[in-house]
């Protein structure tokens, strides 16, 4: 179990860059959020891997900050991959099936934002 998925989230950032392969007709996009006693991590929803949280020194530019996100009470990581659908993409083989079970970053972001912001 890794602890910093259960800690409450203090603070929460939207991102977006350009996409690094495909067409860019949108962007990526992707939260940072800041988890008390354990720093800032990125949360990201990638083809290959699904959603995952990673420290937010793995950010490589160029990231555009979007917009802040209020963050309600006893919001977790753990929680933002379960609204995201992150949560049980681990065990599909499929790099596209997982990527479309989490769904795309712009879903999957805009899952997370509404879970960060309602009760």
């Amino acid at each position: 179990m890794t602890l910093y998925n259960y800690a409450k989230i203090t603070e929460a950032t939207i991102y977006k860059r350009p996409k690094k392969s495909g067409p860019d007709l949108v962007g990526h996009w992707d939260g940072v959020v800041s988890v008390e006693g354990y720093g800032n991590y990125l949360i990201h929803n990638t083809p290959e891997l699904g959603a995952l949280a990673i420290p937010v020194s793995n950010l490589n530019p160029p990231w555009t900050s979007v917009r802040r996100i209020p963050v309600g009470k006893d919001k977790t990581i753990r929680g933002c991959f379960l609204m995201s659908g992150g949560a049980h993409t681990n065990d599909v083989s499929s790099e596209l099936a997982r990527y479309i079970m989490g769904e795309t970053c712009v879903g999957a972001m805009a899952a997370i934002a509404e879970y960060l912001i309602f009760p």
